[in-house]
């Protein structure tokens, strides 16, 4: 059975992704504040506030911990303007900043899930698919998580979830297939 707590994640979540799904603006780092107001509503002290003191993020495993360096918000203003403006596709800038934003702590909780959500309005925005990594690849990806926080560079992280955890959608547009013949409109 989970805990109100889990259930509470969940649903804010699901806040998360259809403020996502729904927002038309261009991404910027507004939007991330909203998309963690939204996800860290009820595990943060300030959801959806740039963070102003010091964390420390517990690696797991042995793995040791991570403090982020205090959050410079004119650096991160920088850091996400230069990556935007960069000649370097989608699915690479996504990665960059969800790697960049979790390992920097931008808020008080909810980074990874924020992190997530702010690099897939970037994908679904630009249509180059999803960045979703499999339950089953969970474990080894949080490994490569780990590792990247402590030594500060993605490059075996952005790879591997480029072949593990991006997801996009083939269309067999050859195939003829039956349509409804219904107006969901009429359903609401």
């Amino acid at each position: 059975m989970l805990s109100i707590n889990n259930l509470n994640v969940i649903v804010q979540l699901k806040w998360g992704w259809q403020y996502v799904i729904r927002e038309n603006k261009e991404l910027s780092l507004k939007i991330e504040q909203n998309i963690n107001l939204l996800v860290a509503r009820y595990d943060s002290l300030n959801p959806g506030s740039f963070r102003t003191g010091s964390v420390t993020v517990e690696l797991g495993n042995d793995k040791g911990e991570w403090k982020p360096q205090e959050l410079d918000y004119q650096s991160e203003v920088d850091f996400f303007n230069n990556l935007m403006q960069k000649d370097t596709s989608v699915t690479d800038k996504a990665m960059t900043l969800m790697y960049h934003n979790m390992r920097n702590q931008l808020f008080g909780d909810g980074n990874k899930r924020t992190a997530i959500l702010v690099a897939n309005k970037l994908m679904i925005d630009h249509g180059a698919g999803l960045i979703n990594v499999p339950l089953d690849k969970r474990d080894v990806w949080n490994n490569l998580i780990s590792k990247y926080y402590l030594s500060g560079d993605m490059k075996t992280l952005k790879d591997w979830t480029y072949v593990n955890g991006i997801q996009g959608v083939t269309f067999d547009h050859k195939q003829n297939l039956p349509k409804p013949d219904i107006n969901p409109e009429d359903y609401e």
